[in-house]
């Protein structure tokens, strides 16, 4: 589990398994993109994390607007969507490449 992720329970769990490698490639005009960039995945790992303010000691938790919304795969979901137009693109950008 990523870092400052939680469960809502302790009986909850969750994997995520098999994820394509195309998630993490990219170019830029025939280059590599430099290291600092994120894939989306890497962004949404990020963004969705739990974390607290340090100043105030409010908590953001993403899992929580997932309870609220009553949508408890969101996150699931957005990953698998994510992914999907990921190498979605990539078959597209080989197709151009090839052609």
């Amino acid at each position: 589990m990523a870092p400052g992720m939680k469960w809502a329970a302790k009986t909850d769990h969750l994997a995520i398994v098999l994820l394509p490698r195309h998630h993490r490639r990219h170019s830029r005009r025939g280059r590599a993109l430099p290291a600092r960039s994120r894939s989306a995945l890497g962004w949404i790992i990020e963004r969705y994390r739990v974390t607290t303010d340090k100043a105030s000691g409010i908590v953001n938790d993403p899992n929580d607007w997932c309870d609220e919304h009553d949508d408890p795969t969101y996150i699931v979901d957005l990953i698998k969507k994510v992914t999907t137009v990921s190498v979605e693109t990539m078959k597209i950008v080989d197709g151009l490449a090839g052609g």
